[in-house]
């Protein structure tokens, strides 16, 4: 998980809580490690037995880590556009996220990615499967690789300004 540790719209209290229902004994037969890196306070009353220690990240400290995972959740609630999970694409993650959001912009779930619903049962049973089968989604994460190459600033720049323009010329 890489984000904010607030439940509300990040949603990562349904990562930590699916990740507990998974269990110890499928993190160490599959030899899985978990990982919190994000920026907030994590309740101590919240079992994070599973994880490793939660810290905040950023600079080449961040792009190392995205680049040593194989896997990225981003369970979020509400996310206007998402870069989590264009920095989990681009560095080769399969990315597991909430669909209906912003990030639907450049999701194409079952092409270069996998949608997770918004409750932990259902995220645990995705993340399980993904664990387990890693190297079937192999071709999911090259698409992935591909398909964040076409989103550019330049392209991002030319569709505000296109949007706006249409605004001011009270085109809705």
């Amino acid at each position: 998980y890489f984000g904010r540790f607030e439940n509300v719209q990040k949603g990562f209290m349904n990562f930590i809580n699916s990740v507990n229902l998974l269990g110890k004994e499928f993190k160490e037969k599959n030899n899985v490690e978990y990982f919190l890196y994000g920026r907030g306070e994590i309740s101590n009353s919240v079992d994070l037995s599973l994880f490793n220690s939660p810290k905040f990240l950023q600079g080449e400290e961040l792009y190392q880590s995205y680049s040593q995972m194989d896997i990225v959740v981003m369970p979020s609630r509400y996310e206007p556009f998402g870069l989590t999970g264009l920095e989990a694409m681009a560095s080769g993650c399969l990315l597991l996220a909430t669909t209906g959001l912003g990030m639907d912009s450049y999701m194409d779930v079952g092409k270069n990615c996998l949608a997770i619903p918004q409750n932990s049962e259902g995220i645990s049973l995705v993340l399980k499967d993904a664990i387990l089968n890693i190297e079937k989604y192999k071709p999911l994460r090259q698409r992935a690789l591909e398909s964040v190459k076409k989103i550019t600033w330049d392209r991002c720049v030319r569709s505000h300004f296109y949007f706006y323009s249409q605004i001011s010329q009270k085109r809705f």
